[in-house]
This record gives structure tokens, sequence and C-alpha cells, in this order.
């Protein structure tokens, strides 16, 4: 059966829901292949560095050895008297094509290793799912220990990286600017044309502000914001970096386990240390509201949030903008959205179909406007 609005209704509101998507239409490189292929660069270019400065001193005997938090490299000196061929291959594939009997190479972030050769391997990865998968592969209380160091050195990575990014600045689109314009319901399959926008909530799943410069295109003046996940160089707001589906089965394991560790990285426990997930709890008790899902997989990274959201009594409307290129993008969305719901079902005209929605952007990139930073 479709929803509608109360026929006295006359104000509803709308959460836009922002996840790394957004980023990227906005060209920010911040998907996680980017991130590790990025740091891998990094590291050949560090060692390169480091082997060109020590030819100079080729003359000491048997072994030097490359080392920091991350990798051990050690190397026989007549390698480093090998001055051609220079340092070969990108990403983590550097170190295979010169590997020979002169060298000898060990990452020592083992879950840094594995999400890499998995990267390789599909050209893309979640990072959070593969943490919460090895989590669950982990017998031994020092296994969670060395997993979960890990995933902290890597998270370091990750923001370091991302402040990097937001430092470029963005172009604003347009056509992202016509969407939040977009009136309530608007050229959907529901027939209430006379309700306007009461408040509207960005909730950014990203730990940058991507969002912040469009907030004066939205067509009402009750403007929110809840950073759901953290946000760069914030101490009261700290980056959340983890797992959050509690309704899978595996957690009920986990959390009976007599060894708090376990539970170090998952997000349920770092949402009730800031006001963020009480206040989106607050939005979305307060009145009806339409969902706009501007660059967010709808991931099972992030279920426990969104099953709040989609499944709530008080949600009459999810209107995705689906990622042009991928024909598939739309249907995949609409697949994970549906693991979200225990109380309704994706027939309930819950979800805006695909003829009523709009790509976020049409072509890659942006439109020139103007350069905004961040």
């Amino acid at each position: 059966m479709a929803r509608s609005v109360r026929i006295d209704k006359t104000y509803m509101n709308r959460i836009i829901l922002i996840g790394n998507g957004f980023d990227l239409a906005h060209e920010l490189e911040t998907s996680y292949k980017q991130i590790i292929d990025n740091f891998w660069k990094d590291e050949k270019n560090n060692f390169e560095a480091w082997r060109l400065r020590e030819l100079k001193n080729a003359h000491d005997p048997y072994l030097k050895s490359y080392d920091n938090v991350f990798i051990n490299i050690s190397i026989n000196v007549k390698w480093l008297n090998y001055a051609e061929p220079p340092i070969d291959g990108d990403g983590y594939n550097w170190f295979i094509k010169n590997k020979d009997k002169y060298i000898k190479f060990e990452c020592k972030n083992t879950f840094l290793s594995h999400i890499t050769e998995k990267t390789n391997l599909q050209n893309w990865v979640d990072i959070e799912k593969e943490y919460y998968l090895t989590l669950n592969m982990c017998s031994k209380d020092e296994d969670v220990i060395k997993l979960n160091d890990d995933f902290f050195k890597l998270k370091n990575i990750l923001e370091k990286y991302i402040e990097a990014q937001t430092r470029k600045g963005i172009l604003l689109s347009p056509q992202i600017k016509s969407h939040l314009q977009l009136g309530p319901l608007e050229h959907e399959q529901h027939n209430n044309l006379n309700v306007s926008l009461d408040s509207v909530l960005f909730l950014n799943f990203n730990y940058t502000k991507t969002d912040e410069p469009y907030h004066k295109y939205c067509t009402c003046n009750n403007i929110g914001v809840i950073r759901i996940h953290g946000e760069l160089e914030n101490p009261a707001n700290p980056i959340i970096f983890g797992y959050g589906n509690e309704a899978d089965d595996s957690y009920k394991a986990i959390k009976n386990k007599d060894n708090n560790d376990y539970l170090k990285n998952i997000k349920l426990f770092r949402y009730i240390e800031t006001s963020n997930y009480s206040n989106l709890l607050n939005f979305i008790n307060s009145d009806e509201y339409e969902v706009f899902i501007m660059g967010h997989s709808c991931g099972v990274s992030d279920r426990t949030v969104l099953g709040k959201i989609f499944d709530h009594d008080n949600c009459l409307s999810i209107k995705i903008f689906y990622y042009d290129k991928d024909t598939e993008d739309y249907t995949n969305k609409v697949k994970n959205i549906s693991k979200a719901f225990t109380k309704k079902s994706i027939m309930d005209n819950i979800i805006v179909n695909k003829e009523n929605c709009y790509p976020l952007l049409i072509k890659s990139g942006v439109e020139n406007d103007h350069v905004q930073t961040l």
C-alpha cells in the first residue's frame, strides 16, 4: 500500500543522505582504492629516495634495512649497486617486480596487506566490511589486538590523505543545486502537491564538508547538519571508522565474548560518544520526511543508522540520485535499501521509481561554476 502525507499536512521534512560518491562527484579522490594506491605510491617514492641515498654508502658490508611502521625491506648491498633498472611497478606491486635473492619485503600491517591484495584483485575494497569479516575470524585475543592496531594505523593514513584532498577545494555543480531545489515529493508516485519543506537535514557520512557550500540552495530556511561519522581536525566530533550492522547474526557471538576489544570499532559504541545519533533520532521522530540519497551505497557497514531512517513510520519516500555511468547503480542501491527494512517492503512505494529519479551528475566531473574552498 502506498504511503502518503496526511490530508491536512502542509509541511514535511527532508533528509539528504551524503556518501562518498558525493565527494567523488566533486573530483575528490577519496575512494578506499584511491587512498590505498596513493599510500603505496608514497611508500615506493620514499624507498627509492632512501635507496639512492644509500648508494653512496654501498661499501658497508652485507645487509641494509629500510624500515618504518608499515614495511621492512632487508637488502643485500650488492643490490644497492644496481643503479639500473630503477624501481619499477605501481601500487603494492612495485616490490614484487624488483624482488630477487637480494631483497626481502615484509608488510608489518597484516590488515593493510590483506585489503591491498583484495583491491588489486577486485579493483575496489570496502575496508569497514573487510575489517568485520577479519574480526570474525580472530580466534585469539592477541589476534584481535593486532587487528585493531593495524586498523588504527590505517585510519591515520585515511585521515591524513583526506585532509590533503580537502585542501584542493571543489567546483560547485549546477545539477546538484537543481536537485536540492526540488519540491517535496516532486514528480513521484505520491499525489501531495501542496506540501512545503519545513526542515532539511544534511546527514553526512563522510569526513569532509563538501555538502556545506550547497546549504544555501535548499528551498527552506531551516537547515541542519549531522556529520554522523565525525569530521577532520575536530576533537569534539572525532572520526568514526568501523562497522555498523548490529543486526548481523555473527555480531551476537562477538558481543557475547568476554573481551571488549572485539567491540572496539563497532560504530554503535562510538555513536553514543557524541550527540549526533540522538539528534538524528530526534529529527526522524519529529515529523514525516523524505530521503534524498546522494552518493551513498547504502551498504552493510552503515545498516544500523540506515535502518532507523528507512524503516521508520515517518519515512514517506526515498529518492535515489544514482551514478549515471553505472547502469546497475540504482538497482544495487534498491537492493541494499531493502535489506534495511524489517517492517516495510520495496513494493510499498517507499522507494521512488527510477523513471522519477535522476543521475547525481549526468557526466563525470562537475560543470564550471566557482571554486569553493572547504
